[in-house]
């Protein structure tokens, strides 16, 4: 295999490690669409590197794919096996092993120059023509305010329960949301439009499923049908009683309240049946008693919530400042959530972000996804680089007699492990 056409390989490789790493987590759903793409995109090429002269400057994924049919044929008619029993050249068998996670295939329908990307849960990231532009909520899409508050309450889920429910002491929890769709199939598709969160909770008063709605349409919807039909399912998944939640995340003013109830039953004693549910108007809160909380998910919220009096720029300030305090008690993971909220609800410019993150101190934070997932990358690779460092050392040592082949081995075999821990 010619090495320029094993480098693609590499890179298309990188993609679906990153792929691994983040598909689980569903806020990132637009960043697999694209590493997806880069993946066939960059295996692409490899084939063309290895049988043409110059693979050409395009990012068009149909557009290649009609480059290499003249070598394997792609059409949709052939399985995959028979496709790569078709490839003879070892560039095109190195793929397989790619096309377990990324099919190149006549139906492919992801380009670099789609003016859209669709996500997982139903919505669409808007995506401009370059990395940082497919990275960037769409504030035109609803589901783009609820994915940040789903992932604002996951991460900060202590901070939100003892915020919205003083009373009520939460023990211990676990996030159960793909337990819940994977257990009803043949509602994948409808509840996918949905954005919602399933935990099982467990509180002083025992065990109980939690699902929370989130709701960001300006008109004010009555949401009481969806809530009943949600602790239908949340039942019959555990069996346990049902903690039904509504966060309307819009910015409209309510005249009137909405139904926090629905009428499920009746029966000759108690006449009707209720089911009664919690609902939370985000903007019902001030922003200056958010800010002032200890809360980091409070003092987020205050650039949400009713700003009446408040300084725009004080609410960041006063973000940043908590950030730089707790910088070291804080994951890579919550400063690129915090990073993100900021950046799409702040009302002032991204210069006067920049200069009042300069004024707290504040370390070094990702900006994009991207970004995030190259930090880590690089923190994982100075350590892989200390670690065979080590080994170096030791197989010197070694070589010059100064150890025995038992204390080599005794020191240089947890190092291998670790090595390999890392790879995996």
């Amino acid at each position: 295999m010619k090495k320029q056409a094993e480098y693609w390989l590499n890179a298309a490789n990188d993609d679906l490690i990153l792929i691994d790493e983040i598909i689980e987590n569903e806020h990132l759903a637009h960043m697999v669409a694209f590493h997806s793409q880069q993946a066939i995109e960059k295996s692409i090429k490899a084939i063309l590197e290895e049988k043409e002269a110059k693979v050409p400057r395009v990012h068009n994924i149909i557009n290649l794919k009609g480059r290499i049919e003249r070598y394997m044929d792609l059409s949709s008619k052939l399985t995959e096996s028979e496709i790569w029993k078709r490839s003879e050249t070892s560039v095109l068998k190195s793929l397989k092993k790619l096309s377990e996670s990324v099919q190149i295939s006549a139906q492919v329908g992801l380009s670099c120059n789609s003016r859209k990307i669709k996500k997982g849960n139903g919505g669409y990231m808007k995506y401009d023509d370059n990395i940082d532009g497919v990275e960037q909520l769409s504030k035109d899409n609803p589901k783009s305010h609820d994915s940040l508050f789903k992932w604002l309450i996951t991460s900060f889920f202590d901070e939100f329960t003892e915020h919205y429910f003083p009373e009520i002491r939460v023990v211990k929890y676990t996030f159960i949301d793909k337990e819940f769709i994977s257990k009803y199939e043949a509602l994948k598709e409808s509840l996918r439009g949905d954005i919602f969160i399933a935990a099982e909770v467990e509180t002083d008063s025992g065990l109980c499923e939690m699902v929370i709605h989130l709701e960001h349409e300006s008109k004010k919807q009555d949401m009481s049908v969806r809530v009943f039909e949600y602790l239908c399912y949340a039942w019959m998944l555990k069996k346990k009683p049902v903690w039904s939640i509504v966060i309307y995340t819009d910015d409209a003013v309510w005249r009137k309240p909405v139904s926090d109830s629905f009428l499920y039953g009746f029966n000759s004693r108690n006449k009707e049946q209720y089911h009664n549910f919690d609902i939370i108007k985000v903007n019902k809160e001030k922003s200056g008693d958010l800010i002032k909380k200890h809360s980091l998910m409070c003092k987020l919220l205050a650039l949400k919530a009713k700003q009446e009096g408040a300084d725009p720029e004080e609410l960041i300030y006063e973000i940043f400042k908590a950030v730089a305090k707790m910088e070291k008690e804080l994951s890579d993971d919550i400063k690129l959530l915090i990073w993100q909220w900021v950046d799409f609800y702040k009302k002032v410019s991204k210069e006067r972000v920049e200069i009042i993150k300069e004024e707290v101190s504040m370390g070094y934070m990702a900006q994009t996804i991207t970004e995030h997932y190259e930090y880590q990358g690089m923190i994982k690779g100075k350590i892989k680089g200390k670690i065979e460092g080590k080994i170096e050392n030791l197989e010197s040592l070694y070589k010059q007699g100064i150890l025995t082949g038992k204390q080599y081995n005794e020191m240089s075999v947890p190092l291998k492990k670790e090595l390999s821990m890392m790879a995996i």
